[in-house]
């Protein structure tokens, strides 16, 4: 009995990791009526797939082919728009919580950038105060397009406000994946935040199966470059951070079903981290006076930004060299 409903349980989960694929091929594609015959054909189609993946029947570049051919005989819809808006609301009400409005932005994996000009636009901030990565870039796009340079970002230490990851650590090869972090953490300002949008890895080999069918589709879709998946759980994910100097601060997840295990997640910097191979803004005499200021810190994050509440909340000394740059941000004043 054990080993049968050990069974039913692997089978209703590849059903419905299949299902929730042929959802998303619903975003971009015209899909038969969900109680109709070619719907459970479709599905099936889905299953099958997945069934090969799974057993190591097929190869990817195989299971690549059988999706292109499936996708090939679908009629497309006319393409999305509200994608972009969706993701920033959930940026902005992140940040509203901090109470934080930024000046600067950086987007790592901006893909086609659509994100990275409605957080603009959002914000009304100019093309020189937002910049953003990736191959895929198209030509024209409202923000400064930068790439790495001998694996470092090109801009200056603690000169962004926010940055923004968007399902894009699980494709940073782990070779690498934490120097680009430490650059993240470098250019990010004392105050300033990094919000990602991740998988929460459960090392389960459906649910990486059932991702890598997702990402192939939309690869297919998009006419995009084939990427390798390096999944990584929530508590892997807050351990990288840790290491380079950044710490959870608020943490939101998709409600259930969540087949995909998405979630958000906001990270500061935290100055009394001392990063290896970097040199730091801030200098101390001693570790009381590191920690009374990240104190002080703390504070100013969720304390209204007006300045009322900076000469309620801050002493004089400190009052003053911030006053002069907004009370979200620190300066390289003694």
């Amino acid at each position: 009995k054990y080993f049968y409903n050990l069974f039913k349980h692997t089978i209703i989960s590849m059903e419905s990791y299949s299902e929730t694929l042929l959802r998303n091929i619903g975003k971009a594609f015209y899909l038969p009526r969900k109680q109709s015959n070619e719907y459970r054909l479709l599905l099936d189609d889905i299953l099958n797939i997945f069934n090969n993946a799974r057993n190591g029947t097929f190869s990817r570049q195989n299971i690549f082919d059988g999706l292109s051919r499936l996708i090939a005989s679908m009629k497309r819809l006319p393409p999305r728009t509200t994608r972009s808006n969706e993701r920033i609301s959930t940026i902005v009400e992140m940040l509203q919580s901090r109470s934080f409005i930024p000046r600067t932005i950086l987007d790592i994996g901006a893909g086609n950038g659509q994100i990275t000009s409605a957080l603009a636009a959002y914000y009304n901030l100019p093309k020189e105060n937002v910049f953003a990565i990736d191959e895929k870039l198209p030509p024209v796009l409202d923000a400064t397009p930068i790439t790495y340079l001998n694996g470092s970002i090109p801009l200056n230490d603690n000169s962004i406000d926010v940055i923004i990851m968007f399902a894009v650590l699980h494709h940073i090869p782990p070779d690498i994946r934490v120097n680009i972090m430490k650059e993240a953490s470098r250019v990010l300002a004392p105050g300033g935040y990094i919000i990602i949008r991740e998988h929460n890895d459960n090392h389960d080999p459906n649910f990486y199966i059932f991702l890598d069918l997702l990402h192939l589709f939309w690869y297919i879709t998009e006419n995009e470059t084939v990427d390798p998946l390096y999944l990584l759980s929530r508590d892997e994910t807050t351990t990288l951070f840790r290491q380079v100097g950044l710490v959870p601060v608020k943490y939101s997840t998709y409600p259930e079903p969540n087949p995909q295990r998405l979630y958000h997640e906001i990270f500061g910097k935290n100055i009394s981290v001392e990063i290896p191979t970097q040199k730091l803004a801030y200098q101390f005499i001693n570790k009381e006076a590191k920690d009374r200021l990240q104190v002080y810190i703390d504070i100013l994050r969720v304390a209204p930004k007006t300045i009322i509440s900076l000469n309620n909340v801050a002493p004089l000394t400190l009052r003053t060299s911030l006053i002069s740059k907004y009370s979200t941000n620190l300066t390289n004043n003694p």
